[in-house]
């Protein structure tokens, strides 16, 4: 019989707070060091047995910022296909394989949203640690997996990696207003979801989204393997990848709030091109326009690549609506983000490379 597991709803933030206390309280060693132990003494299964498995692969007597990158790596490529399956809640098409969230799911009688959700929780409290004491994410093989592109942390945006080890576009890397306005839109929940649902409102609506188009223009994992590829520098190409397009036209209905964004853009966006569409929606990533181009080149020849861009667009932008609309001394109380179990951040970084459950 499987059990659900439920943390306390504060059970984040006492996280990252006693994580930066203990890290900023030991006597000697560097911050990367004091965290590490700080961490694995901190954190339960399944979380416990990633440190475990880092320190089996990189024997060290001392913990660095090179050895937090390989975890960080880890972790984000265990959880972006987990966290895909239990947001869209659509089986994949591809044959599943035993992955270590859903080993340790089975092994304690575990519901996998319960596993996923100590993960999330969990990961989330190191993350923030992190930033919190600065501690630079670096890799110490040049054959480790590192996207030089990605999907910006908190909105859609293509953005270039930051010394910390996670995505930034050039609008939020500089961690002020829009930074922090993004973080808060990432994690705000509507008082109209349902509340047995314990999801941002940004992946909330991209599922209500994303179920409006044709199932043949869903993009499952294993779709967006290339676009990973890209995103690692891989000399990919493009001539042996699915061809697969339709009149995006017929489509915007889906898509209100982007369209209204398009059509308000300083320049002219030809709205049945994917070219322009996406000229207008994703910046130029300086120093990597032409991996960026790519990568639109392939949402231009697969569509489905496109709309599943385009499905995060739009929830984003509908959150910003209604963020604005729950302002005001009259504003309605919406969930605290330490009870947010699946935020998500929208990435290709684990595609193609992690266990589906």
């Amino acid at each position: 019989m499987r059990t659900t597991v439920r943390l306390k709803s504060d059970h984040g933030e006492k996280l990252l707070a006693r994580l930066i206390a203990d890290a900023e309280s030991a006597p000697e060693s560097t911050s990367a060091a004091r965290l590490w132990a700080a961490a694995y003494s901190a954190v339960q299964d399944p979380l416990k047995s990633l440190f475990e498995e880092v320190e089996k692969d990189f024997p060290a007597k001392v913990r660095t910022s090179e050895h937090w990158a390989v975890f960080v790596d880890r972790l984000e490529d265990e959880s972006e296909h987990v966290a895909h399956v239990l947001t869209w809640g659509k089986p994949s098409r591809r044959r599943k394989r035993s992955g270590r969230l859903q080993r340790f799911s089975s092994r304690n009688g575990w519901t996998m949203r319960s596993g996923f959700e100590i993960w999330s929780v969990e990961g989330n409290a190191i993350r923030e640690a992190l930033l919190h004491l600065q501690i630079d994410l670096r890799f110490p093989r040049k054959d480790l997996p590192k996207d030089i592109i990605g999907v910006c942390h908190v909105c859609w945006r293509t953005a270039a990696p930051s010394p910390r080890g996670m995505f930034y576009c050039e609008e939020h890397g500089k961690f002020g207003r829009a930074y922090k306005h993004a973080l808060a839109r990432r994690l705000w929940r509507d008082p109209s979801q349902p509340e047995e649902i314990r999801k941002s409102f940004v992946w909330h609506w991209a599922i209500e989204r994303r179920e409006q188009l044709p199932y043949a223009l869903w993009a499952e994992p294993q779709d967006l393997s290339a676009l990973a590829a890209i995103c690692r520098g891989e000399d990919r190409s493009l001539d042996l990848e699915p061809d697969w397009r339709v009149p995006i036209q017929d489509y915007w209905g889906v898509f209100p709030r982007t369209l209204s964004y398009l059509k308000r853009h300083p320049s002219r966006v030809n709205i049945t091109d994917v070219d322009s569409v996406l000229s207008a929606l994703d910046p130029v990533v300086t120093g990597l326009a032409a991996v960026q181009k790519r990568m639109h080149l392939l949402m231009a020849a697969d569509h489905r690549l496109f709309f599943d861009r385009l499905v995060y667009v739009e929830a984003c932008l509908e959150a910003d609506a209604r963020r604005r609309r729950n302002r005001g001394p009259k504003a309605r109380q919406v969930e605290r983000p330490g009870q947010i179990v699946v935020p998500y951040t929208f990435s290709y970084s684990g595609a193609g490379s992690a266990s589906l459950i």
